[in-house]
């Protein structure tokens, strides 16, 4: 009989809608080298990107940063059409960027100071929505080779948990809820015991 109403819970969890949880995020990347290219995806303007970035930390521990921005050199500019990832251990927030890089009192350095849209994820971050705010330093003092680059992002994200998470949650409920009306002295309810 228990088994049947954990069914229906989880069947009436399955197809109830579902409701957005909002996470802040507070993230740290740290950017070098990177390649820019006239023949990538942005030709004719330059194709910023810099893949499998792992030196990160953020509230949700670290995490591999995936860009990818078109640019028309030299700085100070505005990047566009941007487009990232963050990949998580237990899911992925992708979306698109933009960056607006302007001049400072030293040459060779740049402020930058952008947006990072999540427009969806997968694993714990499905159907991530929100905005993160970036701001940092680009250091082009040693360009060519290097440029080094630190983004802090601020922001929320609003994630939609599985289906199967509330099932589970209230199929839970349901096996507390049916040991205690039986009284089961697994529970402590033991009346003899009290």
């Amino acid at each position: 009989m228990a088994a049947a109403a954990i069914a229906v819970i989880s069947g009436l969890a399955t197809s109830a809608p579902a409701s957005a949880i909002t996470l802040p995020v507070d993230a740290t990347v740290y950017l070098s080298g990177g390649g820019a290219s006239p023949v990538g995806r942005c030709a004719p303007d330059l194709t910023i990107d810099n893949f499998n970035v792992t030196q990160t930390h953020s509230n949700y521990g670290s995490f591999v940063f995936n860009m990818s921005e078109c640019i028309t050199p030299p700085p100070p500019t505005t990047t566009y059409g941007g487009q990232f990832s963050f990949e998580f251990s237990n899911g992925t927030m992708v979306g698109t960027s933009y960056s607006i890089i302007s001049s400072t009192s030293v040459p060779g350095v740049f402020n930058l100071d952008g947006e990072y849209a999540v427009t969806g994820g997968t694993g714990d971050c499905i159907g991530a929505t929100g905005l993160l705010v970036s701001r940092g330093q680009l250091d082009r003092r040693l360009f060519p080779p290097d440029a080094t680059a630190m983004l802090t992002l601020v922001g929320s994200v609003n994630v939609v948990p599985e289906p199967a998470t509330y099932g589970l949650l209230l199929a839970g409920i349901g096996v507390v809820a049916c040991a205690a009306r039986r009284g089961s002295p697994a529970m402590g309810l033991d009346s003899a015991a009290a």
